[in-house]
C-alpha cells in the first residue's frame, strides 16, 4: 500500500527539494515585494487588542473566526510591525507545505509526493497571498494538518486519536475562516460512506468540542454581535449588489481559480479519468481501505466550490485550498499507479510549468522605486514623530498605526472595513464600528495628536463597494472642514498602501 512505501528514492527527494526551493523563492520575494493590503493593518490591530485582553465581537468588530487574533498577536509583543505579521504567515505557509507533502506521501506514495510538490512549488499567485497577514496561511495550515493526521498510518486502537486530532484541526480551521466548514462536513460524510463509524465519531467529537470552545464563549457573552460579525456583515455584501455585478464577480472568481490552480485541477482530472478507464475497481478498494484518500479530494474541492458562490467572491479566497488541492492531485495520481513515478513526476512538473503561462501571479510592487513595506515605514516614521507612544492616531489606514506601534480609537480597528457611512450611530456603536457622524465628531474634538487620511477611503463603503462621486466628495469635504479648527496638513507620503495613493498627515495646530 502507498502508506507502507519505504522512504522515497533519492531522485524523488531531489525533485521535491527543487520544487520547494522555488516555492521558498516565491514566498520570500512576495514577503518583501507583495503589495500592502489594507487587511494587513486591521488584522494586526485586532490581534494586538486580543492578546491585550479585548474580545473579538464583544469588545471590537472582527469579521472572521476567533482563532487568528491570539496567534498573530503574540509575535507582535516581541517585534511589532507589518513585517512580523508577514513572517508569521510565512511560518504557517511553510507548515502547509510540509504537512501537505506528508499527507500526499502517506496517501499516495512517492508519485503523490512529487505531484503535490509540483502543484505547491509552481503557483506564484497563491504564494503572493500566503505570505500576507490574512487568514489564508493559518487556515490552510489547519486544513493541511487535518489531512496529515487522517493520512497517518492506521495501526492499532490508538489510530482514533489521529482522527480526533483531525477534527480538532478542522474546527480550528473553521475558527480561522468559516469557508472551511464544507471540508469538515465532507470529512464526516466520506467516513459515513465508507462505514467507518468510529473514525467519523472521532472527527465529529473532536470538531464539535473544539468548535464549542471556540465560538461558545462569544455567543454566550454577546450572541447578536457575534452573529452580526460572522454572518450578517458578509450576507449584506451580496444584498447591496446588482445581479449583473454578482454574475460578473462569480465569473471572474471562476476564471482566476481555473487559471491559477490549473495544474492541480488538470492533474486531479487526469487521475480520475485514468482510473475510470482501467482501474476504477482498484481505486475504490484503495478508498475503502483508507477513506482519508476520498476526504483529501472531496474536502478541498468542496471548499473551493463553496468559495465560488458568494455574491462578491475574491479570487484570492481560493488560496486557502492550495495545499489541499495539491494533496488531492497527489491522491488522484493513484489512478495512474501502473505508470512509473518518474513519468508521473515529469508529467506533473510539465503541467505545473505550463500552468505558469496562465497563472495570475506573481504580484510584485515597487512604487516609485520603493518596496511596499518601505513606504509604510516612511509613513510610520511621520506618525511616530507626531504621536507619543500609547496615544491613538485617528486613521482608517490601520497599517500606518500598526507600523508606527500606535493604537487607533475604539471602533476604527477594522479601518475602512469598519466605517459604515449609512448606519445609524446607535447601530455603529452597538457593533464597535463608526459612521460618518462619529468620524466627524472625532475630527472636531481635537483630542488626537495626528490624523492620517488618503483619498480612497472616502470613495468606498465598508464592503469596498464604490460610492457615487458626489457622495464621496461630500464626505471628504465635510471631514476636511471638521479638521480645520484643530489640525493642519503637515506631511504627505506618496505611493503608499493598497492603492498606491498619496496619504496626508495632519497634526494639531500649535
Amino acid at each position: 500500500m502507498a502508506e507502507e512505501d519505504p522512504n522515497p528514492p533519492r531522485q524523488a527527494l531531489l525533485v521535491v527539494a527543487a520544487l520547494c526551493t522555488i516555492a521558498l523563492g516565491l514566498a520570500l520575494s512576495h514577503l518583501i515585494a507583495a503589495p500592502l493590503l489594507e487587511d494587513e493593518g486591521w488584522y494586526l490591530a485586532v490581534s494586538r487588542l486580543a492578546v491585550g485582553g479585548a474580545l473579538p465581537y464583544v469588545d471590537m468588530a472582527y469579521t472572521q473566526g476567533p482563532t487568528l487574533p491570539w496567534i498573530y498577536g503574540l509575535p507582535q509583543w516581541i517585534a511589532p510591525g507589518l513585517l512580523t505579521g508577514r513572517l508569521t504567515s510565512l511560518l504557517f505557509a511553510a507548515a502547509t507545505v510540509g504537512l501537505s507533502l506528508y499527507a500526499a506521501w502517506r496517501l499516495a506514495g512517492v508519485r503523490g509526493l512529487v505531484v503535490c510538490a509540483s502543484c505547491l512549488g509552481l503557483n506564484p499567485y497563491a504564494w503572493s497571498f500566503l505570505v500576507l497577514t490574512k487568514t489564508y496561511a493559518l487556515a490552510s495550515a489547519f486544513l493541511a494538518l487535518a489531512l496529515a493526521l487522517m493520512a497517518h498510518p492506521e495501526r492499532g486502537d490508538a489510530r482514533l486519536r489521529w482522527w480526533v486530532g483531525a477534527g480538532v484541526a478542522l474546527a480550528l480551521g473553521v475558527g480561522t475562516r468559516l469557508s472551511l466548514a464544507p471540508a469538515a462536513v465532507m470529512a464526516v460524510a466520506c467516513l459515513a460512506l465508507a462505514r467507518r463509524w468510529r473514525e467519523g465519531a472521532a472527527v465529529t467529537g473532536g470538531g464539535l468540542v473544539t468548535g464549542a470552545l471556540l465560538f461558545g464563549p462569544f455567543l454566550a457573552l454577546d450572541a447578536s454581535a457575534t452573529v452580526e460579525n460572522l454572518v450578517g456583515y458578509h450576507a449584506r455584501i451580496g444584498a447591496s449588489l446588482p445581479e449583473a455585478i454578482v454574475r460578473a464577480n462569480r465569473l471572474h472568481g471562476l476564471k482566476v481559480f481555473v487559471m491559477s490552480w490549473a495544474p492541480s485541477l488538470v492533474l486531479i482530472a487526469a487521475g480520475v479519468v485514468a482510473a475510470g478507464r482501467s482501474r476504477w475497481a482498484e481505486v475504490v478498494a484503495l478508498v475503502q481501505e483508507r477513506p482519508a484518500r476520498l476526504v483529501a479530494v472531496v474536502g478541498p474541492a468542496s471548499v473551493a466550490a463553496a468559495q465560488l458562490t458568494p455574491s462578491h467572491p475574491q479570487p484570492e479566497y481560493q488560496v486557502v485550498v492550495t495545499g489541499g488541492l495539491a494533496v488531492a492531485a497527489g491522491v488522484a495520481s493513484l489512478g495512474a499507479a501502473d505508470v512509473a513515478w518518474r513519468q508521473v513526476a515529469v508529467a506533473a512538473v510539465a503541467v505545473s510549468a505550463l500552468g505558469l503561462m496562465v497563472n495570475d501571479g506573481p504580484r510584485w510592487s515597487v512604487e516609485g522605486g520603493a518596496l511596499p513595506l518601505e513606504k509604510a515605514a516612511e509613513l510610520a516614521e511621520v506618525v511616530q514623530r507626531a504621536v507619543p507612544p500609547g496615544e491613538p492616531v485617528l486613521t482608517l489606514r490601520t497599517f500606518a498605526a500598526v507600523e508606527a506601534n500606535r493604537p487607533v480609537p475604539g471602533g476604527m480597528e477594522m479601518g475602512v472595513f469598519g466605517c459604515f457611512p449609512e448606519q445609524s450611530e446607535e447601530e455603529a456603536r452597538r457593533f464597535h464600528r463608526i459612521n460618518d457622524a462619529i468620524l466627524l465628531d472625532m475630527a472636531r474634538s481635537g483630542r488626537y495628536h495626528a490624523v492620517v487620511f488618503g483619498e480612497v477611503e472616502w470613495t468606498l463603503n465598508a464592503y469596498m463597494i464604490p460610492l457615487p462621486p458626489q457622495v464621496a466628495q461630500a464626505r471628504r469635504g465635510a471631514f476636511l472642514q471638521a479638521l480645520q479648527r484643530h489640525y493642519e496638513p503637515t506631511t504627505q507620503v506618496r505611493g503608499v498602501g493598497q492603492w498606491g495613493e498619496t496619504v496626508q498627515v495632519y497634526t494639531r495646530k500649535p
